[in-house]
């Protein structure tokens, strides 16, 4: 089971959307599963609205991701692919879910405030050893912003040499939160931005070995 974390220590950079959209994606041909970690469970409302919970499916109860991982695999309940939204801020919630990444997926959007809050986040990537295996997400590109795009990706590349993904603004994907669906459900174009998000996150995969932490007694619950 490959476990993809979407992580960011500032608010409002469209994690939640990008982990979901990306989720409900991949699930139309994998098994998928999702973690929900942040407090306010954005993720988890939006599941909930959904008219079938089949695939993806929501664990809850999910204080440490060792933890997670050891025990849906001891109780059979593995899928191919674990999707784990962290929360803005809870240091340590990030720095567990990060290090038991096998992608880590670093969305911002194109401004100096959120490109400035990237450093803290890179520190955390670059402490747990997942560097070759993230990318950046330039996310909430409008139409007339290439400018301010180009710039924001020689800022990123100067934080970290990584692979970096534009995700155009999209109506669709706010339309989709509001009907219990997701924006490639809704629009051709959501779907192949997330479409090349995913493949570059393939990428990732493909060259990488993931790392798994040691077995622990705890509880938690699939839906």
């Amino acid at each position: 089971m490959k476990i993809i974390v979407f992580a960011s220590t500032k608010g409002g950079p469209g994690k939640t959307t990008l982990c979901y959209n990306t989720a409900v994606y991949v699930a139309k041909k994998h098994d998928v599963l999702l973690v929900d970690r942040d407090p306010q469970l954005s993720m988890r409302k939006q599941w909930l609205r959904r008219p079938e919970l089949e695939n993806p499916r929501l664990v809850s109860n999910v204080p440490d991701m060792a933890q997670a991982v050891d025990m849906l695999s001891g109780a059979g309940l593995t899928s191919d692919y674990l999707f784990v939204d962290t929360p803005g801020s809870f240091i340590p919630t990030i720095r567990d879910s990060v290090s038991a990444a096998d992608v880590v997926v670093l969305p911002t959007r194109a401004s100096h405030l959120d490109l400035d809050a990237l450093e803290e986040i890179v520190d955390i990537v670059k402490r747990a050893g997942k560097l070759d295996q993230s990318l950046f997400v330039l996310n909430q590109i409008g139409a007339r912003d290439a400018d301010i795009a180009e710039r924001a990706e020689i800022t990123l590349q100067s934080l970290a040499p990584l692979p970096i993904v534009r995700v155009p603004t999209r109506v669709h994907y706010v339309r989709g939160t509001d009907e219990g669906i997701t924006g490639i459900e809704l629009s051709k174009d959501a779907t192949k931005d997330i479409k090349l998000l995913w493949e570059q996150m393939q990428a990732i995969m493909a060259k990488t070995t993931p790392h798994r932490g040691d077995d622990h007694d705890q509880q938690i619950r699939l839906h």
